[in-house]
């Protein structure tokens, strides 16, 4: 055999080797990158089920007893920090959790709640404090037009309108306005969160009645903070009646129901964050 030959065959030779192991070091990563997938969503799955394994009455009736007990502290108190954990897939949402104290982060928190929807019907939010029950019926899923119960009661109803949220009594005249805070569009590499608090002015009549930041901070996105997880609301006025506690914690929900579709709807390689 000639010298050219051997070398053309041991050339053959390398390249197929050379191929062979890059063939295998692909198929290694994806083989890697299916198992801690899998292994996440087992996780995902396997906590949403834990806390969504309870129908709606028994849920409630087992966490509202462990929460704060509610008085006029509750509002310089209710932390941006959100617990949330459920399960999203084709044709429906479910998710249940909690807004956590500022001042005992280790208790339950201050409010639970559980949010349901489905792919083109009314959607629902149910809301509970130690003292409140409000109810959330999103039409078709959408928070152009909320229909709001509070301790099954009517209360009115919030409709989106230019970015912000108008508040309408039970007679559909308008009543306040929450300037809903407007998050600029950024680039953000995937897996990195805006948790920079937004806030936007609640105003019922004549006056402001709290600021509410639009910008509720998940349990993953916790440890990202460079400063102190930020209260809910801030400027509260200091003689909140009853039925504006009502609309704040409508609004509340409002925020919730925001916050975890934006998380339903955010995509993998997405890098654009918008005002929701």
């Amino acid at each position: 055999m000639s010298s050219e030959m051997t070398v053309l065959l041991v050339g053959i030779l390398a390249f197929f080797c050379f191929g062979l192991l890059f063939f295998l070091l692909i198929a290694s990563i994806i083989v890697a990158a299916f198992i801690v997938s899998t292994r996440r969503l087992s996780r995902t799955f396997g906590e949403a089920g834990r806390v969504l394994g309870t129908d709606t009455a028994t849920y409630f009736a087992d966490a509202v007893g462990t929460l704060l007990p509610w008085d006029s502290s509750a509002w310089s108190d209710l932390s941006s920090h959100l617990e949330m954990s459920g399960i999203a897939k084709p044709g429906s949402v479910h998710y249940r959790g909690a807004i956590k104290s500022l001042s005992q982060p280790q208790e339950r928190g201050w409010l639970v709640y559980e949010m349901r929807l489905k792919w083109r019907a009314d959607g629902m939010l149910v809301l509970r404090t130690s003292a409140h029950a409000l109810q959330l019926t999103l039409q078709n899923n959408s928070a152009s037009s909320v229909q709001v119960l509070a301790d099954g009661i009517p209360l009115g109803s919030l409709r989106e309108q230019g970015g912000d949220i108008a508040l309408f009594n039970t007679m559909g005249q308008p009543i306040g306005k929450y300037n809903r805070y407007r998050r600029k569009l950024q680039w953000r590499p995937y897996g990195v969160e805006d948790v920079e608090p937004g806030y936007g002015a609640l105003a019922i009549g004549d006056r402001q009645l709290a600021e509410m930041n639009c910008n509720l901070i998940p349990n993953q996105y916790v440890a990202q903070l460079a400063q102190p997880i930020p209260a809910l609301l801030r400027n509260v006025a200091p003689d909140v009646t009853s039925q504006e506690e009502d609309w704040l914690l409508a609004l509340i929900g409002l925020e919730v129901y925001y916050r975890i579709t934006r998380k339903v709807s955010d995509k993998r390689l997405r890098n654009l964050s918008p005002g929701a």
